[in-house]
């Protein structure tokens, strides 16, 4: 049965096929604002704290190849390679610096300080994905469609964010060089 709707999909002629998708996340942290930035600073954070995330690696001019894998059923492992770029104007972003790239995404990180050292840390991600053929993201994508797709898709994303709120958090509230930071010495 699997073989013969492969066999029907591959048939299909290619399309362009957009899945896209958001989410964010607003949790405390103890920590002071510029701790919290300072470790935010460090694109290597990511690899560590976020779930997915399987390498970051420096690509000159102040870019990076963010690599992500997600496992999905009927499907082999997914990788997923994202250009990233920081900017920090009001708030910290890692974004795609060309907004028509097939694998897009935006990662922005808002921070406001609540007490002297616990800080309010908000998280948005956007992932945008277009293919010439929806099958090139999942095999069932085409017949499933777009919006279930990116439905699934932010389903994952919030369950991402979640997980990486408990994991920077551990990460921020116990780290020696956030807490010399704290204590002021940095």
């Amino acid at each position: 049965m699997i073989g013969l709707l492969v066999a029907i999909l591959t048939l299909m002629p290619p399309s362009s096929f957009i899945v896209d998708a958001n989410a964010e996340a607003e949790f405390p942290v103890q920590q002071s604002e510029a701790a919290v930035r300072l470790m935010l600073n460090d694109i290597y954070l990511l690899r560590r704290t976020m779930p997915g995330v399987v390498a970051i690696t420096p690509a000159g001019d102040g870019q990076w190849v963010y690599r992500t894998e997600r496992r999905m059923p009927f499907s082999e492992p997914v990788k997923t390679d994202f250009s990233l770029v920081r900017s920090s104007h009001h708030a910290l972003t890692y974004a795609t610096p060309e907004v028509t790239a097939p694998n897009w995404m935006s990662l922005r990180f808002e921070t406001a300080p609540v007490e002297e050292n616990r800080t309010l840390l908000k998280v948005r991600v956007r992932v945008r994905l277009e293919r010439e053929n929806g099958a090139d993201i999942h095999v069932f994508a085409p017949v499933l469609g777009e919006g279930f797709i990116s439905d699934r898709m932010r389903d994952d994303l919030q369950e991402m964010l979640h997980a990486f709120a408990v994991s920077v958090t551990k990460e921020l509230e116990t780290s020696p060089e956030v807490m010399s930071v704290k204590g002021g010495q940095r």
